[in-house]
């Protein structure tokens, strides 16, 4: 029966737009669920299953979201993001194929899914779809809500690294580290690069380890070409040795720097969008 049915549920077995077909529609996720729920979920979890030319994508989302919500943990598998999205995207444009007027709802639906696994870009796009709706009900805006409340799980790292300041053995080495990448990017921010040297450079090791585990190549090559130019021939330099440095400095002395403050200005957004994404993606480290 499972085998039977399954071709309707992949969108290779077409009955129409009828009302009469979306009775099938929304009948058939809920009936393989009962034949083999460990089958059907992986099966409906698929790309294959999953395309915006699938008139029972809806109605599958539908489905896993109820499951979701009934079993919590043991959901199993995650859905895969590009695939989510591509099913967004086509239902933003009016692409994917699905009920008269439910191109919202299956926007909403595919939100409370990728907030687990993308919340950045699902915030910006449940707040725009919210917006788009009105104050008037809509499911696709209650999907939205739905899945804003789920991306605030995802931890801020402003507060992650107040907590960090508070206790330095908070987090593992590298959640300290991305830290104190981010760290690097606020300061570059507020007082400028050289005042980081001064201020927070006994975290200077940390920071650098940071930007290497966020692939930021050419932000670590800055953080360590002006640690050098400090304190020439010290690979690892104290707060002594770089405060020391920095007292040091003449105007003249200063305008070898000036091209490095302002590449380090350029830096800044990008360091801390990687923070933001990597904490994304290891929320579980920054709680």
């Amino acid at each position: 029966m499972f085998d039977a049915l399954l071709p309707i549920v992949l969108g290779t077995r077409d009955f129409g737009d009828g009302d009469a077909s979306w009775e099938i529609w929304w009948s058939l996720p809920k009936a393989l669920m009962q034949l083999d729920a460990r089958r059907a979920k992986k099966t409906m979890k698929s790309g294959e299953c999953l395309r915006p030319d699938n008139i029972g994508a809806l109605s599958i989302l539908f489905t896993l979201h109820d499951e979701r919500e009934n079993l919590s943990r043991a959901f199993g598998v995650a859905l895969d993001p590009p695939v989510l999205w591509r099913l967004f995207d086509a239902a933003y444009k009016g692409e994917a194929r699905t009920l008269p007027d439910r191109a919202d709802d299956l926007m909403g639906l595919v939100l409370t899914f990728t907030a687990d696994l993308d919340p950045t870009r699902t915030w910006r796009e449940a707040r725009q779809l919210i917006h788009s709706l009105g104050k008037e009900w809509a499911q696709g805006a209650d999907f939205a809500q739905e899945a804003l409340r789920r991306c605030k799980s995802i931890p801020e790292p402003e507060a992650a690294l107040a907590r960090l300041h508070r206790n330095p053995m908070s987090f593992s080495k590298p959640a300290t580290d991305v830290l104190r990448a981010y760290e690097l990017a606020t300061h570059i921010v507020t007082d400028g690069l050289m005042l980081y040297y001064y201020t927070c450079g006994d975290q200077l090791a940390s920071a650098a380890a940071g930007l290497k585990l966020l692939k930021l190549k050419r932000a670590s090559e800055m953080l360590a070409k002006g640690s050098n130019m400090l304190v020439p021939k010290v690979k690892n330099p104290s707060l002594k040795q770089l405060r020391a440095a920095y007292d040091r400095l003449s105007d003249t002395d200063y305008q070898p720097f000036v091209s490095l403050v302002d590449r380090a200005d350029g830096q800044t957004d990008l360091i801390r969008s990687r923070v933001k994404r990597y904490i994304s993606a290891h929320p579980a480290l920054f709680r």
